[in-house]
């Protein structure tokens, strides 16, 4: 309990690039994953990993082939990125702007809608 109420102090510092303060429930994890079509997307990026709730739940939907690119910007949230072990994960502890960069590393000439 104590790890939820410091990631709460820790949203609600960071609520500009956070942007809630409130963890999301697997009904909006739902809501989140359903209009991708997994049956199809293999190079798939999130903005804002977070806690990795909805992470986890576009991993559960994901082919074993498809790879998923979180990226996170504050501390806290990448280390529990990082405790997400699945092999089609990578945590980018850095900002939005690289996405080209890593895209490019990734050898990814686009990603799926």
């Amino acid at each position: 309990m104590i790890k939820r109420t410091k990631l709460f102090f820790e949203k609600l510092k960071n609520i500009r690039s956070v942007g809630t303060v409130v963890f999301s429930s697997p009904a909006a994890v739902r809501a989140m994953n359903a209009p991708i079509d997994f049956s199809s997307a293999k190079r798939i990026i999130e903005l804002g990993g977070g806690n990795g709730c909805i992470t986890k739940g576009a991993l559960e939907n994901m082919s074993e082939d498809a790879r998923l690119l979180s990226f996170e910007i504050l501390p806290e949230f990448v280390k529990l990125l990082h405790e997400i072990e699945d092999p089609r994960l990578r945590v980018v502890a850095d900002s939005a702007e690289k996405i080209e960069e890593l895209m490019q590393e990734e050898g990814w000439a686009e990603i799926d809608d």
